[in-house]
């Protein structure tokens, strides 16, 4: 291998690199800016919608602390962002997919640089070519429809943000490693630490990095060297261990390892993890619309030969090592990116008790590919006039085939229903696809549509209990509470502390004139959750009903402090101060809620039945 190419190439070609950075920029915007307006989807209720700890009205130390601490993802960086998000636009969702698109148009930008500084590096091509392959990398990481999960699906913000700070740490790591005078390199690396340590807090499975600058390091600063990889390798090991360790016990593992809830063990998840891996590396080959989705239900791996097909993907996986590893002096891109296409695999498909497969897994494993094949395509192409013409058109093609897929694939996650449709259709036997369907007809309105896919969901899988309470929330909503109280016994018998079963049974005895029996349900609720804001709205209005104003009054207080920006809050917190005879501060509860949501209707109709206000 040959070092850097000469200065003066480099600065002749790259002025000629920024319209083709425009032109990456430009295809991620087309790509992705008709998904705006899509809505939140599936987890970005429980982490964002419903997460009172990111509803920031205030930047400051008391906020970030909730987002970090309260949050139900123990991610905070990309907690963080969600809070600073919050503060800007409210919940209007095109502001959170707007940061998803920008990030994700950065790191096709830091796959270029990435690519052109590696590809100089390993000076098979001039400095043009180094360029042409660089924007190639970023061009088909911008377009690749696998990508549309981590950028598309708003909390999946906390992988691409990791990708982002990951690709960042080892840019900056190359720039600190070319300066011969050591003052400056120290000042580089510390921005590499800090710029590791936030790609870890949005998401630990940016661990690797220490591993990915090593992979970078041995391959294009050592040569290969053995003896460097050997000695090297015998400090890096226990230190990633350890590091590993540390991590996911803190932020993940519990005292059961957290397979509990699961319907697989560890030694099922290891094996199966071998069919998934090779699953992921044909999406990534084909990665035909119809064969990606935001769910993927596999039976698990019994053992090497049950099924079959996992003693072959042992055989392809441990080929594919052998085989960059033997020719990893000969083609060292090709080599490079086979390794490091499995090191970002190795902590989601390891032993951790995490749901089976997930497309965006593959977000920064690609980064991998990408440089491989672009580096490839153009390194065939070399000088002749034929092949180049063959290798562009060729480009061209490919690019534009990912780009309708990923258009196709976006189009998809349009509503709630055309998701779990298109989730059900690919996966037939799913109860969770059932589910989510039904959820997803229960919040358009179409109740019976909804109840046909829980009865579905429930009659695959009878203990499925999240089936079961949604299915009791949609009884309730078509006025049929018997039928929804014998639901939700259903699921508290099974799962004691189910927040939504307390909650709905609340509201089911509500509904039936009950109240006395249904605050039960909702104290019951609001000890295990006592910063939940539609737990304590629930509570606070019942107490509403009975009159017993300065406990509702207590919890609104709560609730508005928890969500400052919660209309319906101020409103009932107006009621609350209005059944003590407390009329002027009701008042201005009935205008604060005007001023969030000026088409409030009832806030409107409290102030006109109070009087004008001032």
């Amino acid at each position: 291998m040959t070092r850097d190419a000469p200065a003066r190439t480099a600065e002749e070609y790259r002025a000629r690199a920024w319209p083709g950075i425009l032109g990456v920029a430009a295809l991620c915007a087309a790509l992705y800016g008709g998904t705006l307006e899509a809505p939140f989807a599936f987890d970005d209720y429980r982490n964002i919608v419903d997460n009172a700890a990111v509803h920031w009205d205030a930047v400051d130390v008391r906020s970030a602390r909730r987002a970090v601490l309260r949050s139900p993802s123990r991610r905070p960086v990309a907690n963080l962002t969600f809070g600073i998000n919050h503060y800007l636009g409210g919940m209007d969702v095109a502001g959170y997919r707007a940061v998803n698109v920008a990030i994700h148009g950065i790191n096709a930008l830091l796959v270029f640089f990435l690519g052109r500084t590696t590809f100089r590096r390993v000076g098979r091509l001039d400095a043009r070519q180094a360029d042409r392959a660089a924007l190639l990398a970023a061009f088909l990481f911008v377009a690749h429809p696998l990508q549309t999960q981590s950028v598309t699906y708003v909390i999946q913000r906390m992988n691409s943000l990791a990708a982002l700070f990951t690709l960042g740490t080892l840019l900056l790591y190359v720039r600190g490693r070319g300066l011969p005078e050591r003052r400056a390199r120290v000042g580089w690396y510390a921005l590499a630490s800090i710029s590791g340590l936030l790609a870890v807090g949005s998401k630990q499975n940016a661990i690797t990095l220490p591993a990915a600058i090593w992979l970078y390091e041995a391959f294009f600063y050592r040569d290969l060297d053995l003896r460097w990889i050997r000695r090297s390798a015998a400090v890096l090991a226990p230190l990633l261990l350890l590091i590993a360790a540390g991590v996911y016990y803190v932020l993940v593992w519990g005292p059961d390892f957290g397979y509990t809830p699961r319907d697989f063990g560890m030694r099922e998840r290891v094996l199966t993890q071998l069919r998934v891996i090779v699953g992921y590396a044909g999406l990534v080959a084909f990665p035909h619309p119809a064969r990606l989705c935001l769910i993927h239900e596999i039976e698990p791996s019994h053992s090497l030969v049950a099924p079959i097909t996992t003693l072959w993907s042992l055989i392809a996986i441990v080929t594919a090592l052998v085989a960059a590893v033997a020719f990893a002096r000969r083609q060292p891109l090709v080599s490079f990116g086979v390794l490091w296409f499995f090191l970002h695999l190795s902590v989601e498909s390891s032993i951790l008790p995490l749901e089976m497969v997930y497309e965006h897994r593959t977000y920064l494993p690609l980064v991998g590919v990408v440089l491989a094949v672009a580096h490839g395509v153009v390194g065939w192409s070399g000088r002749t006039r034929g092949r180049k013409h063959v290798a562009l058109a060729g480009s061209a093609i490919v690019i534009a085939a990912l780009a309708g897929g990923t258009l196709a694939r976006n189009a998809v996650w349009m509503t709630p229903v055309s998701l779990w449709s298109d989730a059900l259709a690919k996966n037939p036997n799913s109860a969770r696809a059932h589910t989510n369907l039904g959820s997803a007809f229960a919040m358009a309105d179409r109740l019976d549509e909804a109840e046909r896919e829980h009865r579905l969901a429930i009659a695959i899988d009878p203990g499925f209990t999240r089936a079961q309470a949604s299915l009791a929330q949609v009884l309730l909503k078509q006025r049929r509470p018997g039928e929804a109280i014998a639901m939700y016994e259903i699921v508290l018998r099974a799962s004691p502390g189910d927040l939504a079963a307390l909650n709905g049974l609340g509201a089911a005895h509500v509904s039936l004139g009950r109240s006395d029996r249904a605050l039960e349900f909702f104290e019951a609720a609001l000890k295990l959750a006592p910063n939940h804001p539609p737990t304590i709205e629930n509570y606070a209005l019942t107490l509403l009903g009975v009159k017993r104003y300065e406990e509702a009054e207590a919890l609104l207080r709560r609730a508005t402090r928890l969500v400052s920006e919660n209309a319906d809050a101020h409103v009932r917190l107006g009621q609350a101060l209005e059944g003590q005879g407390r009329r002027d501060l009701a008042l201005q509860q009935y205008r604060e809620a005007v001023r969030l949501d000026p088409d409030h209707a009832d806030a409107h109709k409290h102030l006109q039945r109070l009087g004008p206000p001032d």
